[in-house]
């Protein structure tokens, strides 16, 4: 008797596989169908984001309970060093700022749960199509913001301890615009606003070698407040220029090792007084004239530290009332080795043949994972429950890739994936893109996956655009 797949039965109709010796293989097709009322029957059965408002509640309170003792101990700590000492009061003064950031944050996180608590509940309810539209906007604009500050607050306990490091890699200035300017269009309509990119300097090398991640994340927070603290019909100019010495050299086309690179974003919005800009960098510090733009008040933060690990820095110039200029400096080097930028052609790939192997034992997330890849086009995704399906349904079957949760029953997605790839090498077999979807940061766990042989990374909560992105790549980079 043929099993089908209850999973896709919450987001369309399942094909039927023979079932597999010791492990289960699930099959699912994109949607034909959908009941009219599928979003609230979906929260009133799984009430999965009432939960997650409820966990995030009891995480801010734990936050809060945590950070408070630990700023206790602290203040003792400076206490029995030395109540006399000259820096007592600065220790004072820099752990009061930390209580401060730490309440600051309780506060965001416990208001983030309020709104994805009562959006949930709301959703069990009877509501017309638009209102149901509203709340899930809301819960999705929420669980962005939440993410931020997430990452935000991982990165900068990362900083402090030494463990933000460079990952360099080949890339255009072009290409990055490309995104800025994609990334704001919707943005730029609503307010009017005009997103000027400047023609790059001559002796601009094509391509460059630097951590192109780090610095898109710094440009799109300074792009993002441009537009935010902006006037209606305002505008926005990215402006590069090259130091000096080395925009000669290069010139010349002589040999050299690295060199500095600034991108200047220049508003036409409220500007900054000099007591703003004195407070511009700290953790929610926020200008009284722009308490009315929401903004989580860590980007400035995040972004001066990213820089810095960049070996370089950000300056401010501004004007109360005409406009602010936000520069970002970093440094660069000449493009490694011979550089090609893969196209990334959606359409040459036949995505309703490609076979997907999502190894994910958490059922609400292969809902979710599953959805999304029906909506994208991939209708051939078999799901391994854990690690010891997975490693089976590898050695049994062929795919084209697989999305490898780090987490897992029986075996973790590392371990399935080293002994695959011994395998694989053994048999001498084509090498299959496995990609990892996982809560993960930390450095030392991201190392140890890639020397298991997971080909890339894609972190807890992602887009669909993000998705897509990074299959579209290996699927190309595989064929």
């Amino acid at each position: 008797m043929p099993h089908v797949s209850p999973v896709a039965t919450v987001f369309g109709p399942s094909k039927t596989t023979p079932s597999l010796p010791h492990c289960t293989r699930r099959t699912a097709s994109a949607s034909s169908s959908r009941n009219k009322d599928s979003l609230i029957s979906y929260v009133k059965k799984e009430t999965l984001l009432a939960k997650l408002g409820s966990i995030l509640v009891s995480l801010g309170k734990y936050l809060h309970f945590l950070f408070s003792f630990q700023w206790l101990c602290g203040a003792k700590t400076a206490q029995e060093k030395n109540a006399q000492s000259a820096n007592f009061r600065e220790e004072q003064r820099s752990l009061q700022r930390h209580k401060e950031t730490i309440m600051q944050m309780v506060h965001d996180l416990r208001t983030l749960a309020h709104i994805i608590q009562g959006s949930a509940e709301a959703l069990q309810d009877p509501l017309s199509a638009q209102d149901q539209q509203q709340y899930v906007r809301t819960i999705s604009d929420a669980s962005s913001t939440l993410s931020g500050i997430i990452d935000d607050s991982l990165l900068i306990a990362r900083y402090e301890h030494n463990k933000v490091v460079l990952k360099n890699e080949n890339f255009s200035l072009p290409d990055i615009f490309q995104q800025i300017q994609e990334n704001f269009a919707p943005a730029c309509k609503d307010k009017d606003i005009q997103l000027i990119f400047s023609p790059l300097p001559d002796e601009m090398p094509d391509i460059l070698y630097a951590d192109k991640t780090k610095l898109l994340r710094i440009l799109l927070n300074l792009v993002s407040n441009a537009i935010k603290y902006n006037k209606i019909g305002g505008s926005v100019t990215l402006t590069v220029s090259i130091e000096d010495e080395a925009r000669e050299r290069l010139k010349r086309q002589e040999p050299i090792e690295a060199f500095q690179i600034r991108i200047s974003i220049k508003d036409t919005g409220t500007g900054l007084t000099k007591d703003d800009i004195d407070k511009l960098f700290r953790p929610y510090s926020r200008s009284p004239n722009t308490s009315h733009v929401e903004g989580t008040g860590l980007g400035l933060v995040t972004s001066r530290l990213l820089a810095t690990v960049m070996q370089g820095g950000i300056a401010v110039r501004s004007q109360h009332g005409k406009g602010s200029t936000f520069t970002i400096s970093f440094q660069a080097q000449l493009a490694q080795k011979a550089h090609h930028i893969t196209t990334l052609r959606g359409q040459l790939i036949d995505r309703s043949q490609v076979r997907i192997l999502m190894a994910e034992d958490n059922k609400a997330n292969q809902k979710i994972l599953l959805r999304l890849l029906n909506k994208l086009g991939f209708n051939k995704v078999t799901i391994a429950n854990d690690g010891g399906e997975a490693l089976q349904m590898l050695q049994e079957h062929t795919y084209d890739i697989v999305l490898m949760d780090k987490q897992m029953p029986v075996h973790q997605g590392d371990a399935v994936t080293r002994i695959y790839r011994q395998e694989e090498k053994r048999r001498g077999e084509k090498r299959v893109p496995i990609l990892l979807l996982s809560a993960e940061h930390d450095e030392a766990v991201i190392r140890q996956c890639t020397e298991a042989g997971i080909d890339a990374f894609l972190s807890k909560p992602y887009k669909q655009a993000g998705l897509e992105k990074i299959l579209l790549k290996h699927l190309t980079i595989a064929s």
